[in-house]
């Protein structure tokens, strides 16, 4: 639960105040109350819509974050939320800019995000028309600062009264309601690129405060789109594979799903009240399905008792070593496969303070295939980060700024990388592994021993696999 919904092995101060003598109910609610679960809800949407920094403003990536954080709060249900992601150039604009005002690669990410699918030509049709206001006219310019210049507004160019930078405001009436805009900041527009679409240029200048009758009437085909009973479908198989992993490996491999699972869960989380993701979190969290799924007894093995399941992310796996080994690795920015400080497109107060820049653990997060943002990281990244992997194992471990975790006991270590003791047949290996250890000249004493059993950790599949 710990690693589904923060991302990271839970510490000792959190088993026991958040798992001790708790319900599966009690512990799921309990992390999804920590700080880190809005953080980690967040990058699990941002690599979902992989929007790419380089095809739109920075700006309104970063805006969407807002929709996110309020689903992880409870605060919009998932209806909700698809409806104004479909309202935001996150989803309506997200393209490659070589596409131009061609509407079919936004179509179609937001269908197979939204329905599983891919749109028909039909659809694609009605969802272009639906798409109207979106369309960009030229390419979007990178967010590279702000120019100070009077806009002229778009609604009724006779509205704007001052024409002194900073000090105008241009008034108009938008479906019957009264709409202020300040012309004199708006992003300047970098050498060679065009300026966007006057709709555009007005979202930006709203800054998230659209008019409510213009946000309902932008929020339709969202609406749209929930109203399919394809769209529940989806919302419970997405959350299925994450918490369960062996849910759907692949497209190839239709015999994972279990459809009257998936149906039956749909229905329920469309007629629950608000449609909170987090109640449906629970609701598998607190299934056979889940709270059986790394348990195995017998002889026959169905997929819900077969374990380990899913393997570590590369941000699940560096900060569960920075917090075993209580160590500064820092973190990677979730919009971008840039260190933060790179600045090639995303400007500095945009982006997320981290000491992990300019290190070492920046590269091994990268070849491990983690720290790239919006880009999907590949299911299974190969040899290179089977060897990255090894060679971050022993770098971590010996590490002299760990120095102080290698005297601990193995039961201590054990208790920070896996939140156990060691089981009986572990503690049969350990003993041999302590014995041979005094005739190893690489491991000669207490110290030597304890990193040895830190990589050992750190490369099991104890700790890789959940």
């Amino acid at each position: 639960m710990a690693l589904d919904l923060i991302g990271v092995e839970p510490s000792a101060d959190e088993r026991a105040s958040l798992c001790a003598g708790k319900t599966a109910e009690q512990m799921a609610r309990g992390f999804m109350a920590l700080p880190r679960f809005r953080t980690t809800e967040r990058r699990f949407w941002i690599r979902r819509l992989g929007a790419d920094p380089t095809a739109m403003m920075a700006e309104h990536i970063i805006d969407a974050d807002r929709l996110f954080l309020a689903a992880a709060d409870g605060t919009i249900g998932y209806d909700t939320l698809v409806a104004k992601l479909l309202a935001h150039p996150i989803f309506t604009i997200n393209r490659p800019v070589a596409a131009a005002d061609d509407t079919s690669p936004t179509i179609q990410l937001i269908f197979r995000t939204v329905l599983g699918r891919a749109a028909s030509g039909a659809e694609l049709a009605d969802y272009a028309n639906l798409l109207r206001p979106w369309k960009r006219r030229f390419e979007d310019r990178y967010d590279l600062g702000y120019g100070y210049f009077v806009y002229p507004a778009v609604l009724d160019p006779r509205a704007c009264q001052d024409p002194l930078l900073g000090k105008a405001a241009c008034t108009s009436v938008l479906l019957g309601v009264p709409t202020s805009m300040v012309p004199a900041v708006s992003p300047a527009v970098p050498p060679g690129y065009s300026q966007t679409n006057s709709a555009l240029f007005y979202y930006e200048t709203v800054a998230g405060n659209v008019p409510a009758a213009l946000e309902t009437e932008l929020e339709k085909p969202g609406r749209l789109l929930m109203a399919r009973d394809e769209a529940w479908d989806t919302a419970a198989d997405f959350a299925l594979a994450r918490m369960l992993g062996w849910w759907r490996s692949s497209a190839n491999e239709p015999e994972t799903v279990l459809p009257e699972v998936q149906h039956a869960l749909a229905q329920w989380f469309r007629a629950h009240p608000n449609h909170d993701l987090r109640d449906l979190y629970v609701t598998i969290m607190t299934s056979l399905l889940y709270t059986t799924s790394a348990e195995y007894d017998g002889d026959e093995r169905p997929p819900w008792t077969t374990g380990p399941t899913k393997l570590l992310e590369p941000e699940q796996l560096l900060d569960s070593v920075a917090r075993a080994l209580d160590l500064d690795l820092g973190f990677c920015d979730p919009h971008s496969d840039e260190p933060v400080g790179r600045n090639f497109y995303w400007p500095a107060r945009l982006r997320e303070p981290s000491t992990v820049d300019g290190s070492a653990y920046y590269d091994y997060a990268q070849q491990l295939g983690g720290c790239i943002g919006a880009i999907k990281a590949p299911r299974s990244p190969g040899l290179p980060a089977l060897l990255a992997h090894i060679d971050l194992s022993r770098s971590l471990c010996t590490n002299a700024r760990a120095a102080a975790s290698f005297h601990d006991t193995a039961d201590n270590l054990f208790a920070r990388f896996l939140s156990r003791t060691p089981a009986d047949d572990e503690r049969t290996s350990l003993d041999a592994a302590a014995s041979a250890c005094a005739t190893d000249p690489a491991c000669v004493d207490a110290a030597g021993y304890a990193r040895q059993l830190c990589g050992a950790l750190v490369r099991s599949s104890s700790f890789l696999y959940y």
